[in-house]
């Protein structure tokens, strides 16, 4: 019975571990081509739309319940706030709209949650994170043009949805501004 539930461990763990393993080897770099921010946005991995993407969503809040230090989380909201923005791009060019629209705001939400930190951090430790602020600028005006090229996609006219991710792309970016 110990070994059967051993080995069910070892299995789940593998299965979880296993896209991590594979997104942090296979890094391929998204680029919209013509624009004017000189930022890469990270490979997406598993869309929403696919059957395992429950996985995904579970590996990725393991990370953020484990991470520690509040300059490293906020790094890691960066990457997955990327990750998800890249998704919602895909998305819309696969038709898919509504979802595209839904993981936008997401990843937007994502992003909101790392100037917080950011203040935290300052006041803890005295110091502040200027590189990191710098590629937060860069991937807020990243995200910008991504929603951009979202409402170009779309066919819908979720009217509020788009306001509210413009809303909430400029909150970020006043935000940033807030800690230098």
């Amino acid at each position: 019975m110990k070994r059967i539930i051993a080995l069910l461990i070892v299995i789940g763990g593998a299965i979880i571990l296993t896209p991590a393993i594979h997104s942090a080897s296979e890094q391929k770099p998204i680029t919209i081509e013509n624009k004017e921010t000189p930022y890469e946005l990270p490979y997406s991995g598993l869309l929403p739309d696919h059957p395992l993407y429950f996985l995904k969503i579970l590996r990725d809040t393991i990370l953020i319940i484990t991470t520690r230090g509040n300059d490293k989380k906020a790094e890691l909201y960066r990457h997955l706030s990327d990750k998800q923005i890249v998704s919602a791009l895909r998305l819309s060019e696969k038709g898919k709209d509504s979802l595209a629209l839904d993981h936008a705001l997401q990843a937007e939400e994502l992003f909101l949650k790392i100037p917080p930190l950011l203040k935290i951090e300052k006041k803890q430790e005295g110091k502040g994170s200027g590189d990191l602020i710098s590629k937060l600028h860069l991937s807020n005006a990243k995200h910008r043009e991504v929603i951009a090229e979202i409402i170009e996609n779309t066919t819908q006219t979720r009217i509020d949805v788009i306001k509210t991710l413009i809303m909430k792309n400029e909150e970020g970016e006043k935000a940033l501004n807030s800690l230098q």
